[in-house]
C-alpha cells in the first residue's frame, strides 16, 4: 500500500496561542508555547501510513520599521527553524499591519486557505494535515472535501490540561463530517518544543523532534 504524501500547514501564531491556552501558560514568558515546525511534521507523519513531503509554516512578521528588534527576533527564530531541513521545511510570511502598537497579521489564514486549496488542485498531496483552530479556514476545507473526494483533510490542535478545557478551541471540523480531527498532548508538545532565546544573535536550538502520536477524535466529538 502506497504511503499519503502528507504536507503539514502550520498557522504558527494561532498554535503557539493556542499552546498558551491549552497547557496554562497565559501568564508565562513568551517563549512559552514555541515549536519547531519539523517536530510537528514529524509528529503528525508519525505512522507507517503517512510519508513527510512538506512542512509549510505561515507566520506574520514584525515590520523593521516599526519594531526592529521584534523583526530580528522573528527572523533568527524561522531561520533556526528553516535550518533543520531546507528541503521540507518551506516558511511563509507577511508583514504585520499597524496599529495595535504591538502589530497584528493581516492575510495569513486567507494564504493558508489558498495553498489548501491550490496543491489539492496540483495534486500535491493525498493528506493535508492542518494545524489551526482558525474557523475563517472552514470554507477551504469544506471546499476541499466536497470537490476532492480522495483527499484527507486531518485537523489538528492541542490536548488541554486539566482546567483548561474551556480556554482550548477543539480540532476544526465541517458539516457532514470529512475530516479527521486529532488533539496532540502535552507530553508530546514537550518532545518538539523550542525554548531558545532569539534575543541573542546567532545560534539554533536543537530538540528531540520525533514524538508520538496525538489522541484522535471523530467527526463532531470535542476533546
Amino acid at each position: 500500500m502506497a504511503q499519503l504524501r502528507t504536507i503539514a500547514f502550520i498557522d504558527g501564531q494561532n498554535m503557539y496561542k493556542g499552546a498558551r491556552e491549552a497547557f496554562g501558560w497565559k501568564q508565562e514568558k513568551g517563549h512559552y508555547g514555541n515549536f519547531r515546525p519539523l517536530g510537528l511534521g514529524r509528529l503528525v507523519t508519525d505512522s507507517a501510513q503517512r510519508e513527510l513531503t512538506q512542512v509549510r509554516f505561515y507566520q506574520g512578521l514584525p515590520d523593521p520599521h516599526r519594531d526592529k528588534l521584534g523583526h530580528a527576533i522573528t527572523q533568527r527564530r524561522l531561520a533556526s527553524w528553516k535550518a533543520d531541513d531546507p528541503n521540507l521545511v518551506e516558511i511563509i510570511t507577511r508583514t504585520m499591519k499597524y496599529p495595535p502598537p504591538q502589530g497584528r497579521e493581516k492575510g495569513i489564514d486567507v494564504r493558508i486557505a489558498i495553498d489548501l486549496v491550490s496543491l489539492a488542485a496540483d495534486n500535491a498531496y493525498d493528506l493535508a494535515v492542518l494545524a489551526s483552530a482558525d474557523t475563517d479556514l472552514l470554507p477551504a476545507i469544506e471546499f476541499v472535501v466536497q470537490r476532492f473526494k480522495l483527499k484527507m483533510i486531518e485537523a489538528v490542535t492541542w490536548e488541554p490540561i486539566p482546567g483548561c478545557e474551556y480556554d482550548t478551541a477543539a480540532p476544526l471540523d465541517v458539516r457532514g463530517g470529512g475530516v479527521i480531527r486529532r488533539t496532540i498532548p502535552k507530553q508530546d508538545f514537550e518532545k518538539i518544543e523550542d525554548r531558545m532565546n532569539y534575543m541573542l544573535s546567532g545560534g539554533a536550538s536543537g530538540g528531540q523532534l520525533p514524538g508520538q502520536s496525538g489522541r484522535r477524535l471523530p467527526p463532531g466529538r470535542t476533546p
